[in-house]
């Protein structure tokens, strides 16, 4: 896809990006427009909130790939809009030791993939629903002086159909 912006140092403690994304495939256009922006409280806090929904392309490949035993009678590409994409974070770092950064993602999608069971033994069918996704993470950063860094990151989450059921 084609993503164009613009940033803006409104001031040395704000900063904004905004845009429009753009992909075409299969006869498929997506266009949305996406904005993002900084704030840095002090030295150490600063807050990150995002909005940019985008499309994917999955391939029948793809699917394959992660699950060999799809009944491939029936498999075709797909093409996903996340048509809300939200993304809230903020960032702590003392000097240059260590970072930590946590947050939330918010994704919903009306044609998200997913495994179900077949008519053929053995086998799994690709079906779509309307889904939430809600996602909380962390991500850890220390630096360990002349041992290194140490980076690790947590990340939960949880795919719900419109109808509240759980989705793997």
């Amino acid at each position: 896809g084609i993503a164009p912006k613009i940033g803006l140092n409104i001031s040395e403690t704000l900063k904004i990006e905004f845009g429009m994304n753009y992909s075409q495939s299969m006869g498929n256009i997506y266009f949305t427009p996406f904005v993002s922006a900084a704030l840095k409280l002090d030295n150490s806090i600063s807050f990150y909130g995002e909005f940019a929904p985008y499309a994917d392309l999955l391939s029948a490949s793809g699917f394959l790939f992660r699950n060999p035993y799809l009944n491939s009678q029936y498999l075709n590409n797909a093409y996903v809009r996340y048509s809300n994409s939200i993304k809230l974070a903020v960032k702590y770092e003392y000097e240059k030791y260590f970072q930590i950064n946590a947050g939330v993602k918010i994704l919903s999608s009306m044609e998200m993939p997913y495994y179900k069971n077949s008519n053929v033994s053995g086998k799994f069918d690709v079906a779509f629903d309307d889904v939430r996704i809600y996602t909380g993470f962390a991500d850890l950063l220390f630096h360990l002086g002349p041992l290194g860094y140490f980076y690790g990151n947590v990340e939960f989450s949880a795919t719900n159909d419109t109808a509240g059921y759980n989705l793997p």
